[in-house]
């Protein structure tokens, strides 16, 4: 689609993945796309530089071995099993917890709609 890029149509699809024949996709559980977070969140997790690059195919393979190492305790907490764009979504809200714990950034805080209902 015109200025949607693939993260954001990762996205639209981690949505509607849910709906009709897409529900059946033979990638339904493998397919993620990389943001920026996740990018940063794996590095963080395998121990690279947060801003070391990575080639899409190479992230996604290292996406899944992760996938592959905490399934074991998912099942063990009685958790269901994790797919890939669960897994790339955790991977970016880790990278979101560790910034703002080691000071590299801030948080965005919570402000509700104080208006009345009508």
């Amino acid at each position: 689609m015109p200025f949607m890029g693939s993260f954001h149509a990762a996205q639209v699809i981690a949505d509607l993945k849910y709906v009709g024949r897409l529900r059946r996709a033979i990638d339904w559980w493998n397919f993620a796309a990389s943001g920026p977070g996740s990018l940063r969140g794996l590095n963080r997790v395998i121990g690279r530089a947060t801003d070391a690059p990575w080639e899409e195919a190479e992230w996604l393979e290292a996406l899944r071995l992760v996938r592959k190492i905490v399934a074991p305790g998912l099942y063990k907490a009685g958790l269901p099993k994790m797919q890939a764009q669960d897994t790339q979504n955790c991977l970016c809200e880790f990278d979101k917890y560790e910034r703002i714990r080691l000071g590299e950034g801030k948080g965005r805080k919570f402000v509700p709609n104080r208006k009345p209902l009508p």
